[in-house]
Order: structure tokens, then C-alpha cells, then sequence
């Protein structure tokens, strides 16, 4: 129904106004930005040590490949009347001793430097020292090779023949040492690197230690000899004649230890194993071996 003001206007119902609808597009949860740091790191790591590896790889490849080796040999002998004393002092080469001549020692000096330059490599051979000196039977060898550039290798090797009965002082860094056919006392220690005696016979106070490495004896302990044998890093393997006459103790921290030939039984508790005995009723010789984390066997031949 309509109404008349005093004005004369009509007015119909009122109706209220609302402002008009946008449309707004939905919002998305946004990714905090520190997961994608943790997400990001881990990969930019992942790819940074793969460029690295490939690089590094293809460097040693390179140098593999395009090395140069310069070698320089020595020859001297030394004239002995009695039982010689090789005293040596090793620091990175191997050492081989075998049995020559009766009345003298001969000792062959072989330096090795590999480079990827002629020159840096001939440099590296005069950087390297070796000195021999003789005082009655006792001839004491001193080698030295000190590395002045990072990408040269260096090594001194001896390669030594000696009468039959010689003892023994060796002190090593790297390498490996080889004796064949010796008879006598031998204090031996390598810091890095392998021992290994054939045909060899212990005789006096022996002491043989390796750090890491393996340590094997092929040969015989003579009546009253002791032998300690130690090793940290590596395996022990002894083969006697089963004549061996000698008391017996084993020790293995970390590994097994294996008796073959004689009744001497092992022991093991949880990781550690040993044994102590005797190969005979009266011994007359003593053998010690102990290996921290690796394996001993004494076998009978």
C-alpha cells in the first residue's frame, strides 16, 4: 500500500544494500622457508661431493696414466769375519735380506720417485738419502725420503744378501719386509707394512712387532730361543716343524686363535680367544704371540 507525504513523493519498502560480491581466489598454505633449507642443504651437499669425487677421480686417473718414474741403484759391499749385525733404520721402502756369500754383505740401494713432471720426479731422487757405515761386523743402513711435493711418490728400497748366520735390528715406517734363509736374533719393527721370514731359524731373544700388517713366519725356533711375536692391526700365522720343542702362549683381543699339530687347547670368551701349552714334555724354547684385532695360527709342518 502506498503512502503520501507531505512532499507528494510515494515510497515502496526499503530494502538494505549489501556491497558488491568479488570473488577471491582460494589461499595455499605456504612451505616454511626453512624446510626448504633443510631440503636444499642436504642435496646442494650431495651434489657439491659428487663434483668433487668426479674431480678427484679424474685427477688420479690423470696422474696414473701420465707418471713419470726416475729409479737411481747403488751397489756396496762390506767385507765380515764373524756373525754379522745389520742394523736399518727404514722410514718408506721395502727391505729384502737373503742368504749370499760367507765373509760378506752386500746391500743394493734403489731409489724410486714418480711424478707427473721428469723434473719434479729427478728432484725427488736427490731429496731422497741413504748412508751405510760399517764399525767391525755390525753395518748400519739409514734411509730417508722426505717428500717435498704433494703429488710425488717416493721409496728407498734395500735389497740385501748376508751370511747365513746374521742378526737382525730393523726399525721401519712403510713397507714391507722379506727374510729368507737367516739363522740368528731379530728385533724387527714395521710400523705400516708386512713381515714375512722363510726358511728361517730364531735363535737368541727375537722381539717382532707390527702395527698394521700381517706377520708371517715359515721356520724354526732354535733350542733356548724366545720369540715375541706382537701385532695390532692384522693376522699372525707361525708354521714350525712339529719337532718343535717350545711352551706356548696365544692371545688374540679381538679374533681366533688356531692350534694345528699339537694338544694345546684355545679358549674364547665372547670376541677374545687364546690358548697356552707346550709342543713337548720338556720345552726348550718359549714363543709369545699376541694380536689385538685379528687372527693367530700356529701350525706344525
Amino acid at each position: 500500500m502506498n503512502t503520501t507525504t507531505d512532499e507528494g513523493e510515494s515510497h515502496g519498502s526499503v530494502l538494505p544494500s549489501f556491497p558488491p560480491y568479488v570473488a577471491t581466489p582460494p589461499q595455499r598454505n605456504r612451505t616454511p622457508a626453512f624446510v626448504w633449507w633443510l631440503i636444499g642443504i642436504p642435496i646442494m651437499a650431495l651434489v657439491l661431493c659428487t663434483v668433487a669425487a668426479v674431480a678427484i677421480g679424474g685427477f688420479a686417473a690423470f696422474w696414473v696414466t701420465h707418471q713419470v718414474t726416475q729409479t737411481t741403484t747403488t751397489t756396496q759391499t762390506f767385507s765380515v769375519s764373524g756373525t754379522p749385525m745389520l742394523v736399518i733404520d727404514q722410514n718408506v721402502g721395502n727391505i729384502s735380506i737373503a742368504t749370499g756369500q760367507p765373509g760378506q754383505v752386500i746391500v743394493t740401494v734403489e731409489k724410486h720417485a714418480s711424478d707427473v713432471s721428469a723434473d719434479n720426479a729427478r728432484h725427488s731422487l736427490e731429496t731422497m738419502t741413504a748412508s751405510l757405515d760399517q764399525s767391525g761386523d755390525t753395518i748400519t743402513i739409514r734411509t730417508a725420503a722426505s717428500n717435498d711435493h704433494p703429488f710425488t711418490m717416493q721409496s728407498v728400497d734395500l735389497v740385501i744378501t748376508t751370511p747365513s748366520a746374521t742378526n737382525l735390528s730393523i726399525t721401519m715406517d712403510v713397507g714391507s719386509l722379506a727374510v729368507d734363509g737367516l739363522s740368528g736374533a731379530v728385533s724387527a719393527t714395521d710400523t705400516t707394512g708386512d713381515m714375512e721370514f722363510t726358511h728361517a731359524t730364531l735363535q737368541g731373544t727375537s722381539h717382532l712387532s707390527v702395527t698394521t700388517g700381517n706377520l708371517s713366519i715359515n721356520g724354526t725356533l732354535a733350542s733356548g730361543a724366545t720369540l715375541d711375536a706382537r701385532v695390532v692391526t692384522g693376522n699372525a700365522t707361525l708354521r714350525l716343524p712339529a719337532s718343535t720343542s717350545a711352551s706356548v702362549s696365544a692371545d688374540a683381543t679381538v679374533g681366533n686363535v688356531t692350534i694345528q699339530g699339537w694338544a694345546i687347547p684355545v679358549n674364547r670368551q665372547v670376541a677374545r680367544a687364546s690358548a697356552s701349552g707346550t709342543t713337548a714334555s720338556h720345552p726348550n724354547s718359549s714363543l709369545s704371540v699376541h694380536v689385538t684385532t685379528g687372527n693367530i695360527s700356529i701350525l706344525s709342518q
